[in-house]
């Protein structure tokens, strides 16, 4: 027997390790067999990236308010103030918010980016150019005349940019019109400024990319719902075809068996529910990149990788093991008998039996016995008195630690004398 217990051990955790990292390196397969990208043509997308235009053509003239915003708009002092809180003070405050919007500007010899890639040199790095799904380059000359280059991206090109960037401002700028009806707002010169989204997206971001990535991602995770349950399906037929009698050996099966079955029952419910919860949030972390960051951030580096992994397949782990579990249990209900494992394993028989055992004590109770007397008496005593001391309220601590040592006193001498008087029986 132990010899088969051994060996069942050993194939069920080799059988939960290759269904759990199974599944896990499902993961990027699922999400490239999709065939769905982000949509750059979406003008919300575009719109977001180009919002940053006048935060940093703003930066790189470096000057102040009075003299820098008036180079942008033509209008009245409200306009130009709102213009101003909202398109430059905001966006600014905002665009390191937005991680999946990577760019490097140019203009007034000055330069500024938020990315050590050189992405104004994609066309030249094919390394880059796996690492971004798409990119853009945008000038304005001395006379703030729009154009662009696609820079050779295979996910840029049929779009007209300078109509886009037209459509943007009649559409992004229209409430400046509340202020001033007849209000302008010029394009930046002498600006050159380069875009570029990375493959890896992060959901933890305030961009329109994130929220599409988002709505990709939860695709990927239905794509690997068959694959999980193909998992599942496998755990519990090896539990089906297993010898009962070895599997009800092995303490894994058999004490959490010996729990009530409605206890049992609930905390399965909520273990169950909570594993699911932190798969889903590990599955959509793990596609967008997420944990990889933050696990790099706390200095993991070359590690993150393997860590992300260990935490993904531990939790599938803990999933199928679970599946594993309720497969025996009611597998146990069939072979034991579903009558006997009712009467012997449900909370509510138990408290029948406990309550008919207690009965029949207080009807068979001989009060006409001495010593059934003697600890009635005692008994009724004893609860009268504490009865008493909790009308004393914040003044019965003092008197419940009194009657105590008090009692401690009377008992030990009651024990002493029995003592005395066994050794003399005796």
């Amino acid at each position: 027997m132990k010899k088969k217990k051994i060996i069942f051990t050993i194939i069920s955790i080799l059988i939960l390790l290759i269904t759990s990292i199974g599944t896990y390196s499902c993961y990027n397969v699922m999400k490239s067999d999709t065939g769905k990208s982000i949509n750059f043509s979406q003008n919300n997308i575009l719109y977001n990236i180009f919002d940053n235009v006048y935060a940093l053509s703003y930066q790189l003239d470096n000057v102040g308010k009075k003299e820098g915003v008036p180079k942008y708009i033509t209008g009245n002092k409200n306009a130009t103030e709102s213009f101003y809180r909202t398109n430059i003070l905001y966006t600014r405050e905002t665009m390191n918010e937005k991680k999946n919007i990577k760019y490097y500007a140019q203009g007034n010899n000055n330069s500024l980016g938020n990315t050590n890639d050189d992405i104004k040199n994609i066309n030249d790095n094919q390394e880059l150019k796996e690492k971004y799904q798409w990119y853009l380059k945008i000038n304005f000359d001395e006379n703030g005349q729009f154009s662009y280059d696609t820079l050779g991206c295979l996910t840029a090109p049929n779009q007209n940019y300078e109509l886009v960037w037209n459509n943007y401002k009649q559409t992004y700028f229209q409430y400046l019109e509340n202020d001033d009806k007849d209000v302008v707002v010029h394009n930046p010169t002498n600006t050159t400024i380069y875009f570029a989204v990375p493959y890896k997206i992060n959901n933890n971001s305030i961009d329109t990319i994130a929220y599409y990535n988002e709505q990709l991602t939860t695709t990927n995770i239905e794509n690997i719902v068959p694959l999980a349950a193909i998992a599942v399906f496998i755990v519990c037929l090896f539990i089906l075809l297993s010898p009962y009698e070895t599997v009800k050996e092995i303490g894994a099966f058999k004490y959490p068996a010996k729990i009530k079955l409605e206890i049992l029952a609930v905390g399965l419910v909520y273990i169950f529910v909570g594993t699911i919860i932190v798969i889903y949030g590990l599955i959509t972390d793990t596609l967008n990149g997420y944990y990889i960051s933050k696990l790099a951030d706390l200095g993991f580096g070359n590690y993150s990788g393997f860590i992300l992994g260990a935490m993904n397949i531990f939790s599938w782990t803990v999933l199928l093991s679970l599946c594993m579990f309720v497969t025996y249990y009611l597998k146990s209900f069939f072979k034991e008998g579903f009558i006997n494992s009712l009467k012997n394993n449900t909370l509510i028989v138990w408290v029948i039996i406990k309550f008919k055992y207690l009965i029949n004590k207080i009807l068979n109770f001989d009060l006409h016995d001495n010593t059934n007397k003697t600890i009635l008496k005692i008994v009724l005593i004893n609860g009268l008195i504490i009865s008493v001391i909790c009308c004393f309220f914040i003044f019965g601590i003092p008197l419940a630690l009194a009657y105590s040592i008090f009692l401690f006193i009377i008992l030990r001498k009651k024990f002493e004398l029995f003592k005395h008087d066994y050794q003399v029986l005796l």
